[in-house]
């Protein structure tokens, strides 16, 4: 059984997703209603015009390179 690069549960094997930067499959609920770990982040990518994922270990370490600039939330 796979299990999350994250949170090291095991995957359902709909409630996954696998990230852009490292590849590896982390849990990301496909409903509200899911009880799974939220272990990484979706957004809608500019340059292919689909949704784009990333697990919160890239996300973070992404972060920690390029802070953010200007003001947060707009």
């Amino acid at each position: 059984m796979e299990t999350c690069h994250v949170c090291g549960k095991p995957l359902d094997g709909v409630n996954q997703a696998i990230c852009f930067t490292c590849h590896r499959p982390f849990h990301l609920p496909t409903r509200v209603d899911s009880e799974v770990d939220l272990c990484g982040r979706m957004w809608m990518d500019n340059e292919s015009l689909g949704l784009g994922f990333t697990c919160e270990a890239c996300a973070r370490e992404s972060e920690a390179r390029y802070p953010p600039t200007g003001p947060v939330g707009v």
